[in-house]
This record gives C-alpha cells, structure tokens and sequence, in this order.
C-alpha cells in the first residue's frame, strides 16, 4: 500500500512546498515498497519411503507429509499501538501400507494357494441380470468338487490377514498478537532475526508427544528478545492449538468368504488462550486468564460389560464394581501426591468418593472391564481397542443349504467408543510438583483438579449382534428376501455436575420380508392411449414388509444416595409395508402402510398408537 498523508493534496500553484513535501513522501514510499500489510506464505513437503524398489519391502508403503503456513498482518493504522499479528501453522501426516497377500506371495507354494482362490467380481463389471433383488452379486454355483488339503487349509488360515493399514495427522497452530517488527524480506524483519526461521516453517514448541502445549514458550521468548510491544491495553488473545488423529484398519479373511474388518482410531483436540501483556506495575510480560479446552474421543473395548442385566433393584454387577474400585483408585491418587493416611471412610484425604480424580478412572475401570489397578488415571491415555464388522457368506454354498437358499449371508458389528471433553479449572492451585493444593468446599474436601470434566460418555452399538439376510429359491424368478436384525445398543454417561451415571440400554429385533410378483398383467393397460406413455403389458409387483421391535429403558444411579431408578424406558413396534407396480417405462406407483405404537415402563406415561392409512403415490 503507497502511503499518502491526510488531507487535500496540495496545488503546486498554490503551495509548492507543502506539494513538494507530498511528493517526496509519495517517492519515498514507492521506493520503499510500499507499506505492507499482509504476508503469507506456504511451505509444503512430501516424501515417499522407495520400499517398493527393493524386493523384501515391496509389500510395504508410507508416504510423509509436511505443510507449514506463516502469516503476518499489520496493525490497524488507527491503532499502531496494538502491534502486529503473526501466526502460524504445521500440519504432519503420515500414511502407511502393508499388503500382505504379496507378502505371502514371495513363498512359491503359498503363491499358489492364493491363486486358487476364485476372484470375486468387481461391482462395476456386474450386470443387473446377475444381481438379486436386494442388488448383491449373484454368485455362480461351483461345479466342480475340489479335493480337501488339511495343510493347504492351515496356511490358508495363517494367511488370513490380508491388509492393514494406519493414517497418523497432526495439526498445530500458533498465533501471537502485539508483535512489534515489520515484515520485510520472506517473513523476516528488517535484521533477518525476528521471528526466527522456526516459526516461519511451521515449528512448534511441543514435542513428540504433545508435551509442551500451552505453555506459552514462544510469547515468551518474543517477549525476553524484544518483539513484542509494551501495551497494557492489549486486547487480542495469544492461542495455540493442536489436534491429533490416529486411524487403523485391518481386514482378514482366515476361511473363505468370512471377512473380518478391525477399525481403531483416536482423535484428541486442544486449544490454549491467553492474554500475554506488559504490566506496568510489574514492569514485565504477565500472562493473564489462561484458558484450555480439549476433547477427546477414541475407541474402546466394552464387550466384556455388553450384556451385564440389572437385577430387580435395577442393580449390577458393572455398578458395584464402579462403587469398590472408588477406593482403589484413591490409594493411587494418594501415592502419586502426598501419601496421607486414609480417613475413617477408607479414602485418602483429598481424593473422596465424588472427587473427578477418583470417579473418572473408576468409571472407566468398571465399564471397560479392567482393575482398578491397572486402569490410566488420565482419561486421555485410555486403551485404545480395536472394533470390528464381522460377514460370512458361505452358508449358501453348502450341499444342503444351498438347495433351499440362494443366498445366506450372517453379519456382526460392534462398535464402542467414549468421548469426553474439558476446561481449564480456574480454582486450581499446584506446587512446584503440579500437585494439587487447593481443595474444593464440598464434605470431602477433595483437591480441585486442574482440568474439568463435565461428561464422560461411552457410546456402544451392536447393530447388529445378530444379522440374517436369505434369498430362498423358487421355481420361478420371485426369490423371497427375508432379513432378520438383533440389536443391542447401551449409552453411558457420567455426569460429574450431579455424580450421577445415565444408563439407557436399547434391545431390538427387525424383520424385513420381501417378495416380487413377476409377469403381473398391467391393470393401467386399458388405459393406453389416452396418457402420452408407454404402458408395460406385464410387470412386476414388489411387496415388501419391514417389522421392528425395540425396547429401551433409562436407569440414573446415584453416587452419593447408592440407588438406581428408572426414570425412562417404551416399547415400541413399527410396521412398515409397501407395494411397488411398474406401471410404464416412466411411471411407479407405491402403496405404503405405517404403523407405530409405544408401550411406555412408566406409569405415569399412557401408551400410544399411531397409524398412516394406505396412501398411493406415483414416481416417474
């Protein structure tokens, strides 16, 4: 930007001093450059591992990523006081690959047992001819009888993992206001020093493992070298933030046709705000109202508590286990600190049966089936476990089944994970040792925890524990479609605001039913002629049928009374059903039918029905 002074550009007629003045500056600043208000720039970096230019890793591949951004805005004219902006950025990414089926394939004899394997049809080279009514591909029936192989079988099983493969991300970003040096050449100022080639490629002050995140140690050193301004009435916050994404995925195939798919992945996010200033009563930077947010979500295992039932207290085995390993983690707490002596209610002073420090690690002991012993004290180290989608389709292929059914597939899914989120607390106090000092005013006196947690949840589904999908053989083309779902789901919630656990389980059962009436003459038929389409002469009538049962209930157990009620829980039956006719090569009509009633648990809600009488709807 060419800097002009304010006011009317002065006449050279009238004044020719106050012109020539104006014109020097005009000179002045063109040759300067002009005044720069905004810089930014990029740095991005990309390396691929040569693991596939050497035999023994061929199988393999990673790639790395590197992208870095730097960006530098001036201070509002107005208020040249405040200083100016930087920030910057890094991104870190890696990505790897490990193909096992050419693994094995560098062994001749394994090599062989592979190719004997039937490859299955890719879905884009599949006509629709060759599809059932549900759209899967229709297998050809195999002919020929092939000779068992007990050792062929073994290894086939030892080779069952097929492929894994991981994605690791890494996002971190700084940005500091009040910084006084102008950007002159590639980010740099005017000596080439200030901020320092670091920050203007991306680094951060943490290390490998997050470790130094929200410290502040960049504003600190710009402040001990002189970058920043000495303003008191600065009013723009210093950040920092980082997030971490972690993915797995592993499929395996041990016998053929039963897929197993392995899935782990954690995802944590943190962002770090102050206002760091000059004091002038101190005479030096202070940091002032620091505050840090994060999240945290990651997969986890709870399939050892899935199908743990109340009794008719609606009580449990994962409740109790919650309420005695209270105790176990306290004597953790207490050892890592002070090593006090426990109180006359067996807890270690600090460290009661409601303190966060104690609940939250019991919580996840409890309900991810591990001790108390062994369980992380920090949410953000929870064990990090696999989930998995389990398929086989082999039933069909059976000499006796396979007569009756032309497809017969089982599924499974299961899927759990816990998230949590949390913020600075600002009552927390710490010695040199970042041990807790101050304590809360509560009936335990327990220690204010530096970070605070409102909810920890754990989210699990088994949709479905049980899955039957069938196509039963006719005479003709109208192949029945039956399909039948078991599910479970549970959702787990520790509120630390009110110490209390929300426990909502869900059981349910679907069942779709299918059927197609082929070679149906066309009642529209008649009418041919007097619409401007084409009527089919015989068509095809789908019904189908959807049937689904759930039921679910809601339990609040209490830490501090040690109760549990039911405070929520129906019954509910949907019916669904449907009738499709081709009618022309542009026009369906749909007949549908839905049906719903709720039966509540408690009694103080009255049952509901609801219906939707058959409606008839056209689609072109």
């Amino acid at each position: 930007m060419i800097l002009e002074d304010a006011g009317v550009i002065p006449l050279e007629t009238e004044d020719p001093d106050a012109y020539n003045a104006y014109r020097e500056n005009v000179q002045s600043s063109l040759m300067q450059g002009g005044e720069v208000t905004n810089y930014n720039h990029q740095v991005n970096g990309t390396y691929k591992l040569p693991l596939d230019k050497f035999p023994l890793t061929d199988w393999l591949s990673a790639d790395t990523r590197y992208q870095s951004s730097f960006r530098w805005d001036r201070a509002p004219f107005a208020q040249d006081t405040l200083g100016n902006t930087i920030q910057n950025s890094r991104n870190l990414s890696l990505n790897t690959q490990a193909n096992f089926k050419n693994f094995y394939n560098k062994v001749p004899y394994l090599k062989e047992i592979n190719n004997k394997r039937r490859p299955r049809p890719s879905d884009r080279n599949v006509s629709n001819e060759k599809r059932d009514g549900f759209g899967n591909i229709e297998e050809e029936e195999e002919k020929e009888k092939k000779e068992i192989n007990p050792i062929e079988h073994i290894l086939r099983f030892a080779m069952g993992l097929h492929n894994v493969s991981g994605t690791y991300a890494r996002n971190e970003g700084t940005m500091l206001p009040g910084y006084a040096p102008r950007s002159m050449y590639g980010g740099f100022d005017s000596d080439l020093v200030a901020p320092g080639l670091p920050f203007l490629v991306g680094h951060q002050n943490t290390d490998l493992y997050g470790n130094g995140f929200g410290d502040g140690t960049f504003a600190q050193q710009a402040a001990s070298n002189g970058w920043l301004v000495q303003q008191p009435n600065l009013n723009n916050q210093y950040t920092e933030s980082y997030s971490e994404n972690f993915n797995v995925r592993a499929n395996l195939e041990p016998i053929r046709d039963f897929k197993l798919e392995l899935t782990a992945n954690r995802n944590i996010s943190k962002n770090y705000q102050s206002f760091f200033r000059y004091d002038d009563d101190l005479q030096d930077y202070v940091n002032e109202s620091a505050n840090e947010t994060g999240n945290f979500t990651a997969t986890v295992m709870t399939w050892p508590t899935a199908f743990v039932e109340d009794d008719s207290t609606y009580t449990n085995s994962v409740w109790e286990s919650f309420l005695a390993g209270r105790r176990s983690i306290s004597d953790r707490q207490n050892e890592l600190n002070y090593n006090d002596e426990l109180n006359e209610i067996g807890y270690a002073p600090g460290f009661g049966p409601i303190s966060q420090n104690v609940v939250v690690p019991a919580f996840m002991a409890a309900y991810l089936g591990l001790s108390a012993q062994d369980v992380p004290l920090d949410v953000f180290q929870a064990p990090v476990r696999p989930n998995w989608r389990v398929s086989y389709d082999g039933l069909s292929k059976n000499p006796t089944l396979k007569k009756t059914f032309k497809r017969f597939n089982l599924n499974h899914t299961y899927r759990s994970t816990m998230s949590t989120a949390y913020t600075t607390n600002l009552g927390f106090e710490g010695d040199d040792l970042g041990r807790p000092t101050a304590t809360d005013q509560g009936e335990y006196q327990d220690y204010i925890s530096q970070r605070q947690y409102n909810t920890v949840t754990i989210s699990e589904q088994l949709s479905p524990l049980v899955g039957v999908d069938v196509s039963i053989k006719t005479a003709n083309d109208n192949e029945p479609q039956v399909r039948l779902e078991i599910t479970r789901d549970r959702n787990v919630n520790l509120g630390l605001s009110n110490y209390q656990i929300t426990e909502t389980k869900t059981k349910g059962v679907v069942i779709g039913l299918g059927y197609k009436f082929d070679d149906v003459p066309n009642p529209f038929l008649k009418t041919y002629g007097k619409l401007p389409i084409k009527m089919l002469k015989k068509t095809d009538f789908l019904v189908r049928a959807d049937i689904n049962i759930r039921e679910n209930s809601t339990v609040i157990r209490k830490m501090v009374e040690q109760q549990n009620q039911v405070t929520a829980g129906q019954r509910l039956v949907s019916i669904k059903l449907s009738g499709d006719l081709e009618v022309s090569d542009k026009m369906t009509l749909r007949a549908f039918y839905d049906s719903k009633s709720t039966s509540p648990r408690c009694r103080r809600r009255l049952p509901r029905q609801t219906s939707v009488p058959v409606w008839l709807c056209a689609s072109t």
